[in-house]
């Protein structure tokens, strides 16, 4: 059955909101939905992310493929094939394994009516492990205008993700969460600053600032805010696909000056920003290759926030080039005693007498 609503409903999986509660702001163009599922993170994750689990539950076909700028190409109907016109395409924005995972869609099947308003629109979704077989879902639509097209399409994707969340719960109902061999049911991927760079796992920092999420925020996320603490100079514009450059010598030659030529990834205002980063121009083979960092913000009480930051990309970029990994694993070691400087010196900025790293 092809109707625009059951079209609308598929899109809204991957491009918008997908609970049986859904709030709309106007004041941030925002659709929020929340759920929780009776299953491990793990599983929650899997079934969102690979072949295998979208096709479980959600779309007859599906390709995916799991990196900054990647595809996630679907197909509803089990007649149809991926590459016709009713292919529907999203772009992978970032990701940190287990957590979160942004995305855009960026090609709709052919008869969907709202394609102009589609093209403002980001999603971001959110998995928090509630013990060892239960995961709240939270997933936040950004983009939504005050235009006739924009507020008809949030109303049928409204529609359609009580449909796909019902179907992800039917998933899991029957099925209860195994834990994934070889580490913690709901562990994720665990790594640390003080891991080897051989590992080339993530990098995870947290610190808690004495300031409300609304100052932290603009800390990381305006040129006032950043100037402030992290370099002297920054070129940041707050929108997907903006500049984040971050320029640590200005006066430098370009290519010389930092953080150069990078973009702001995905953002979710108050909660999560996620965006490029590079090498320092001593690792010339990895300097014009990309990683990314995604920071998340919790609100800790009492005027505080709880600022967790992971940089990731090191082991993807170092696959990709086997012959460039002891520089990659240069780099992880540099950024692994980097990270926590910048953070002490974003703790500071709240907190003058915070002790130095």
């Amino acid at each position: 059955m092809r109707t625009i609503s059951r079209v609308a409903g598929f899109i809204a999986a991957w491009s918008a909101s997908f609970a049986a509660a859904s709030t709309a702001h106007a004041d941030d163009e925002r659709v929020v939905t929340e759920v929780v599922v009776e299953a491990s993170v793990d599983d929650v994750w899997g079934a969102w992310t690979t072949k295998q689990g979208m096709e479980s539950w959600m779309v007859a076909h599906a390709e995916i493929e799991l990196k900054v700028g990647g595809k996630m190409l679907t197909h509803y109907n089990p007649n149809g094939q991926i590459g016709d016109p009713n292919t529907i395409e999203n772009t992978i924005l970032s990701f940190e394994p287990n957590r979160m995972l942004s995305i855009k869609a960026t090609k709709p099947p052919e008869n969907f009516p709202f394609k102009e308003a589609l093209r403002d629109m980001w999603t971001v979704l959110l998995f928090e492990p509630l013990g060892a077989n239960r995961t709240r879902v939270r997933v936040v639509s950004m983009g939504f205008r005050d235009t006739e097209e924009s507020r008809k399409m949030r109303q049928h994707f409204e529609a359609g993700n009580a449909w796909t969340m019902k179907k992800l719960q039917a998933k899991f109902a029957d099925a209860p969460s195994k834990p994934v061999p070889g580490k913690p049911n709901g562990a994720g991927a665990e790594s640390s600053p003080a891991a080897s760079g051989a590992d080339l796992v993530p990098i995870k920092l947290e610190v808690t600032v004495s300031a409300p999420p609304a100052d932290a925020w603009k800390a990381w996320a305006t040129n006032e805010g950043a100037q402030a603490f992290f370099a002297p100079k920054t070129n940041i514009e707050l929108r997907v696909g903006g500049p984040y450059e971050i320029l640590f010598s200005p006066d430098n030659p370009p290519g010389q000056r930092g953080a150069e030529d990078l973009r702001v990834l995905s953002f979710l205002p108050l909660e999560m920003l996620s965006f490029e980063w590079s090498a320092p121009p001593q690792f010339a083979r990895a300097r014009p290759q990309r990683t990314w960092v995604v920071l998340r913000l919790g609100d800790a009480g009492e005027g505080r926030t709880r600022v967790q930051l992971t940089h990731l990309g090191f082991k993807e970029r170092a696959d990709a080039r086997p012959e460039e990994r002891d520089e990659w694993v240069q780099v992880h070691e540099y950024f692994a005693k980097a990270w926590p400087r910048v953070l002490a010196n974003f703790k500071r900025r709240f907190d003058p007498d915070a002790a130095s790293p």
